[in-house]
């Protein structure tokens, strides 16, 4: 099922700019599934427990941050 959902996706990893965050406990979608998916076109960064909803805003602000002054 999970293969069905990504190829229906719009091709975003070939066209934009980002940072990939997740929880590794998001009960939705396999952090192990999309860092290897998306982490060769965007930084991706995982944080330990948290949820589908990311629960970690706080600690991500330091990276977003720097991503956004590039």
């Amino acid at each position: 099922m999970m293969d069905e959902v990504v190829t229906g996706y719009y091709p975003f990893t070939r066209y934009g700019s980002g940072i990939v965050l997740l929880d590794q406990s998001d009960e939705l979608i396999q952090w192990t599934d999309t860092v290897p998916a998306l982490g060769g076109y965007f930084p991706a960064h995982s944080f330990e427990g948290g949820s589908h909803r990311f629960k970690h805003m706080e600690q991500a602000l330091r990276l977003i941050r720097e991503h956004v002054k590039g």
